[in-house]
């Protein structure tokens, strides 16, 4: 084994990164992570033993699969074959030629090598500077700002967002494109050879066992000559913008004198005509909310989440991970002085596993008249009998994306294509949202309420940004109240219909809890779901 700290000590979390065993082909480099592998093509690279390298494919290990391939064989017949490959030897660090001087010994269960290469003889250490070996004089490496730009992205959730997933993606395709080179050095060139591979990226790549393992400028010529499906051109400006952001941070924090990517257009990625989700009609929505779907429902969020969208426009996410002490009630007063109480979602970050898009989506929206007269206080009433504190118990916080993730899944793929029919690829639950804008526009209501109720910002214009008022939270209650919609029959909640699936929730999250105390994993299982009480009444919401 070899820990190699003189190699890069700033770089590496653990100490054990890749092994060096002696066999009968030569040296065996095999990384025990990613880590290690990206140090052993590194070393490779810097003994100018590319040449040497016999690449092997294997089915994946219980180490990893490091870019398809167990890395690598270095042959000792050809490993030096002039001076020059000599005088390479003797440029590695001291700490290096000992590092593989004893990783080369007899090992258990290993062979020692006939005729030892010249970088295992005593070679004469020179002195070395105290920086590490692994750093350019011209600044620091790709790896080391991907790995410093990744952890800021990092700080905060406790889960990977899907913009810092991206961002992940985007930057181990770059370098495996352009190397692993300083920052400084990478060039306009050097961009356009990346969005070129992009050009060529094949969609669903997974699709393609033929492609995996290769490099990424193979699998983009394959691509092409193979007239593969590509990804689409706003899915290469989303990785683009990616890549900008990262060397535009890069150039702040003074690694980087321009970022090479501000020469790619842009202006090829944008579509020529915007795409836009479109909203539900009168017959999407009857049909959504059809009595022989929502009586179907087992669990809450199948049958509350979807109504809360469409008759407040809130975001998926924003509505999944409420607490029921985001819930509450506060008093206005109207311009005859007379005193309204409202109840309304608090929609915030401040709880545990919250989070909201932007600063503008920190806001009150008020419960509407529809889904009162639906039962939704008995709802409440229930949950808090239940013991739970979330207002939609049983969703999957732990997942990435968050517990909106789920109904997301649900509603799109099971229920409004397969039981609904809507098959549409512009319809998807956020088209409530959609759905509500547009309803509020058709009734004349003022931007600034509009803004304030979907937690937009206050537009461009002086007036709106300086002098405008955002919407009350009467204001908006009101205009929720009075949106017309069509005719839905809709099945209003019955006291303690979800009762049985509340108590298993319940006890889901008590046991999950004592776990967490006894420092066990927490393995998320779903039985069978319970049975649901159903009321045969319907609420015909009017405007």
């Amino acid at each position: 084994m070899l820990s190699s700290p003189a190699l890069s000590p700033g770089l590496m979390p653990e100490p054990h990164l890749y092994d060096l065993v002696a066999t009968r082909d030569g040296l065996r480099l095999s990384p025990t992570c990613e880590e290690g592998h990206r140090l052993v093509v590194e070393l490779v690279e810097r003994l100018g033993l590319g040449g040497a390298i016999q690449p092997r494919h294997a089915p994946k290990s219980s180490k990893g699969d490091w870019n398809g391939v167990v890395l690598p064989i270095l042959q000792p017949s050809t490993w030096f074959k002039s001076g020059a490959d000599a005088r390479v030897a003797n440029d590695v660090p001291a700490a290096t030629k000992r590092s593989v001087a004893i990783a080369a010994e007899p090992q258990p269960n290993t062979v020692p090598i006939s005729n030892p290469p010249p970088l295992l003889a005593p070679v004469e250490a020179e002195p070395q500077p105290e920086a590490s070996a692994l750093t350019s004089s011209h600044g620091k490496l790709l790896s080391e700002m991907m790995a410093l730009n990744l952890a800021n992205l990092a700080r905060g959730p406790k889960k990977a967002t899907p913009a810092t997933r991206d961002r992940r993606y985007i930057l181990a395709l770059m370098m495996d494109v352009l190397g692993d080179k300083p920052v400084a050095d990478i060039t306009a060139e050097d961009a356009n050879a990346v969005a070129d591979v992009l050009a060529s990226w094949p969609r669903y790549l997974a699709h393609y066992p033929e492609l995996k393992g290769l490099p990424a400028q193979t699998i983009a010529k394959t691509a092409k000559k193979k007239k593969l499906p590509t990804i689409q051109r706003s899915t290469q400006g989303k990785h683009l913008m990616a890549l900008n952001a990262f060397f535009n941070w890069c150039v702040e924090t003074g690694n980087a004198q321009e970022n090479p990517f501000h020469y790619v257009d842009n202006g090829r990625y944008r579509d020529a005509v915007p795409k836009k989700r479109d909203i539900f009609c009168a017959q999407d929505l009857q049909e959504i909310f059809a009595p022989k779907h929502l009586h179907r429902h087992s669990e809450p969020h199948k049958y509350w989440a979807p109504l809360i969208a469409l008759f407040t426009g809130m975001r998926v996410n924003e509505v999944a991970q409420l607490y029921l002490d985001d819930l509450q009630t506060d008093t206005e007063v109207d311009d005859e002085g007379r005193e309204h109480a409202i109840l309304y979602f608090d929609i915030s970050p401040f709880r545990e596993g919250q989070s909201v898009k932007t600063g503008y989506s920190v806001r009150r929206v008020p419960v509407p008249k529809q889904l009162l007269d639906l039962g939704f206080e008995r709802y409440l009433a229930d949950v808090r009998s239940s013991g739970s504190d979330r207002l939609f118990p049983g969703l999957p916080w732990h997942e990435e994306g968050g517990p909106g993730r789920a109904i997301s899944r649900w509603f799109n793929k099971h229920h409004l294509r397969a039981a609904c029919g809507i098959r549409s690829e512009k319809k998807s639950l956020h088209c409530f949202r959609h759905t509500l804008t547009t309803r509020c526009e058709r009734a004349h209501v003022p931007k600034s309420i509009i803004q304030t109720i979907n937690g937009h910002s206050d537009g461009q214009g002086v007036d709106s940004r300086s002098y405008v008022a955002r919407g009350s939270l009467l204001e908006c209650r009101r205009t929720l109240d009075r949106l017309d919609y069509p005719p839905l029959e809709l099945v209003p909640y019955a006291s303690e219909r979800f009762a049985p699936y509340l108590a298993q929730a319940a006890a889901q999250a008590s046991h999950a809890e004592r776990l967490g105390k006894e420092g066990k994993t927490v393995v998320s299982r779903r039985g069978r779901r319970p049975t649901v009480r159903i009321s045969t009444a319907h609420v015909t919401p009017n405007a």
